[in-house]
């Protein structure tokens, strides 16, 4: 006889036992294979139907779990505008849950599963504001205690090779490790270049593990729900902070910052233009002063000329490059 484990979350209610037929029903079937060898087949449902309430809705998420023939079941209630829409993710770290999502100037909520000593695990659950599609500001965390944060250490630590190499993360799996606490503490600084890097695909979450949690006392750039700066580049010279900003939602101009979080000894300004964006050094003008910022890692650092004649060359500290990044929505 098969052993059956049903898992329901505290959200199940009585959704399911609503009469009225769903508006929309999306369904959809995913077998992944995880680097840890196993099989995990998955059938995700979503259903919602209208409210009393005018352009209101309640529905559910309803995901199936299948793996070495035990079977698991995880529900979550879901109500909101005409907008919403929700869908599954998966991953082969083995994690896997729900997606709830409205338009791309509302909340993003992502729920993380995953299954450990066939038990199903809530990891946490995150929400994001976003602003045209991309996320701003800090998340709200809920769900997730010291034993969650073993669980998704021991992840991050085990598929290291896969996370830090040639696999592609999709923009989900990507957000987990912010659920982890002191995330720095458990990669090294060639792992944190290494994985920035890879994450350049997706600019507004690269930026948030930048100027949030790798190099969290250290950026000169404004990221909050009012303004958000990007890190374009960025590196300390002699326990000095260089932050070449941009806005990522509004065309202005590119930022060229110096000294520390307490005090901006100087600021420049640069008009963008994306063909010399993309090309280094970037160059900026203060009267009789030139300032060229070399972005390359090999030899990044600032060139300081004086009516065209070099005057030094302050090299950044090679432990603390941040990868160069130009990418804005309005682009």
């Amino acid at each position: 006889m098969k052993k059956i484990i049903i898992y329901f979350s505290l959200f199940i209610n009585c959704a399911f036992a609503h009469n009225t037929e769903c508006i929309r029903d999306d369904y959809e079937e995913r077998r992944i294979e995880t680097f840890a060898g196993s099989s995990i087949d998955l059938k995700y449902e979503y259903c919602k139907y209208p409210t009393n309430e005018l352009m209101r809705f309640d529905g559910y998420q309803l995901l199936n779990i299948k793996m070495n023939n035990q079977f698991y079941t995880y529900s979550n209630k879901v109500s909101g505008n005409g907008y919403f829409g929700g869908k599954m993710f998966y991953s082969q770290l083995g994690v896997f849950g729900f997606i709830e999502a409205t338009t791309g100037n509302s909340p993003l909520t992502i729920t993380y599963l995953t299954l450990i000593d066939d038990t199903l695990v809530l990891l946490g659950k995150v929400t994001f504001q976003q602003q045209m599609g991309n996320i701003i500001g800090d998340p709200y965390i809920e769900d997730k205690n010291n034993r969650t944060n073993e669980l998704i250490k021991k992840i991050l630590v085990a598929n290291k090779q896969y996370i830090f190499g040639e696999y592609a993360m999709n923009y989900y799996e990507s957000l987990l490790f912010i659920l982890l606490d002191k995330i720095e503490q458990h990669i090294t600084k060639n792992e944190i270049k290494k994985w920035l890097s890879r994450l350049l695909v997706y600019p507004d979450i690269v930026n948030y593990y930048r100027q949030k949690l790798f190099f969290k006392n250290r950026s000169l750039c404004t990221y909050n729900e009012k303004t958000i700066e990007m890190d374009a580049f960025g590196c300390q010279i002699n326990n000095k902070q260089l932050s070449i900003c941009y806005n990522f939602f509004n065309k202005s101009d590119l930022l060229y910052r110096y000294g520390s979080r307490n005090k901006i000894e100087l600021e420049l300004n640069k008009d963008i233009n994306k063909g010399e964006i993309l090309i280094t050094p970037l160059i900026f003008n203060k009267d009789i002063w030139q300032y060229e910022v070399n972005t390359d890692s090999t030899n990044a650092g600032i060139l300081v000329k004086k009516n065209g004649k070099r005057i030094a060359f302050l090299k950044c500290d090679n432990d603390t490059i941040e990868p160069f990044l130009f990418s804005p929505i309005w682009k």
